[in-house]
């Protein structure tokens, strides 16, 4: 199992990860692990977390949005990010 902190290589590409939650989906929900990728020092892949991987990138993908909820009571509320 891989970790913040931990780092690869694949395809003769270091990888290095960060991050270590998914972004809430919704109070109810337990939150579930999530890692995001940085390949060779230049793409990173953060999944579906807001991780800033804390390093200048190239490139990011996939970079999750917020999304609104409708809550029990029927008003809107913003997931936390």
């Amino acid at each position: 199992m891989i970790g913040p902190g931990d780092a690869f290589e694949a395809g003769g590409l270091r990888v290095h990860c960060y991050g270590e939650w998914h972004a809430p989906i919704y109070p109810d929900i337990p939150r579930v692990r999530n890692t995001g990728f940085l390949v060779d020092g230049r793409l990173f892949r953060p999944g579906d977390a807001f991780t800033d991987p804390g390093v200048p990138v190239e490139r990011r993908t996939s970079v999750p949005s917020r999304v609104c909820h409708s809550g029990s009571d029927g008003e809107a509320s913003r997931s936390a990010g």
